[in-house]
């Protein structure tokens, strides 16, 4: 009787190690595709610098003149975008308490949100950007 129970509680041990290890497998591989992803945006996404016309593709018409509108150049805009994608790559793959510190009063980023240029300029990074918690968190510091 003892053997029959330490057998079914090992089987319920195996069981549950299986389940965490698929849930596990799944995650990083979420996590892998997502960075992967990310990774060849911040590539297509650098393009624009020298071909500021695709932005037409992104509902952004006269591109040049909505730049200048801007004070900012594609060169300009391209580093910007590239510069926060990079920073939602981050963010999105940190753990809560690093999420904190990562848009935390006098960080990378909160200084980037607090400057004039790129406050002017975030009306139109915003639309390169997914929509979501990262995206919400740098529109409440720009408009702070």
């Amino acid at each position: 009787m003892f053997t029959l129970i330490i057998a079914v509680f090992s089987l319920a041990i195996a069981i549950i190690s299986f389940v965490l290890s698929l849930k596990k497998y799944q995650r990083d591989g979420f996590a892998q595709s997502y960075l992967s992803n990310e990774n060849h945006m911040i590539e297509i996404e650098s393009r624009i610098g020298q071909h500021p016309r695709f932005l037409r593709f992104h509902g952004i018409e006269n591109p040049e003149e909505f730049l200048a509108g801007l004070d900012i150049d594609s060169e300009d805009f391209a580093y910007l975008v590239n510069s926060f994608t990079a920073g939602a790559i981050y963010y999105n793959t940190a753990s809560q308490s690093l999420k904190g510190i990562i848009l935390a009063p006098g960080s990378y980023r909160w200084r980037m949100c607090k400057s004039p240029a790129v406050k002017k300029a975030w009306p139109a990074i915003k639309v390169l950007l997914a929509a979501g918690e990262y995206r919400d968190r740098l529109e409440s510091l720009i408009n702070e």
